[in-house]
């Protein structure tokens, strides 16, 4: 049974592509994780992400971004002291910050799932993939970067904001020989047509 590379690198990895990458996702929690983890991939791998990624759970509350909003300064500490996770201040103040954006945005009735649906109306994109190859990003992105960029969150630019919309299920890029190209296709419809009255 033919994969994307990549869900050969690891079990996390395999875990990943077959139950989690590209699936439509509007839990604002299991958003806020995917945004967090992409956030600490930038310029280390995935393979090392997955692999820490029950620490990065620990370690943020299970990215419950209310209790991450809140958070005080001994578990800050805590955290920038944890060897089980990557230790960037940047981007663990990055992840917090953008926790306390999510709680503003849900205080005037938004919300990180409208945030990621809205520009393409809940209607999942589909790349006709033949290789394992990374796809431009601008093309794409330009339509997010500046809603992101209005509301604040930090450590977010092309690349990171294009893998959080693959994470987030936006985006099919499983390659088309990948068993799981033509099951998210079937599920991106099932999506379309659940939520579209959140557009209307």
């Amino acid at each position: 049974m033919q994969t994307c590379p990549f869900a050969n690198e690891s079990p996390q990895s395999k875990y990943f592509h077959d139950h989690i990458w590209c699936v439509p996702k509007t839990d604002e929690r299991q958003l806020f994780e995917m945004l967090t983890l992409e956030t600490f991939q930038a310029g280390l791998t995935w393979k090392l992400i997955l692999k820490k990624r029950p620490a990065f759970e620990r370690a943020f509350q299970h990215f419950d971004w209310i209790k991450i909003g809140h958070m005080r300064s001994g578990r800050l500490k805590r955290i920038m002291n944890d060897p089980k996770i990557i230790r960037n201040k940047m981007k663990i103040k990055a992840t917090i910050n953008n926790a306390r954006v999510l709680i503003k945005m849900h205080k005037h009735h938004q919300s990180l799932s409208r945030l990621t649906w809205l520009p393409v109306k809940y209607h999942p994109v589909t790349h006709r993939k033949h290789h394992n190859y990374a796809l431009p990003t601008k093309h794409f992105v330009h339509l997010y970067l500046p809603l992101f960029k209005k509301y604040h969150f930090k450590f977010i630019g092309p690349k990171i904001l294009y893998s959080y919309l693959q994470g987030a299920g936006v985006i099919n890029d499983h390659v088309v020989g990948c068993y799981r190209y033509r099951q998210i296709i079937a599920y991106d419809k099932k999506f379309a047509h659940q939520h579209l009255r959140c557009y209307k």
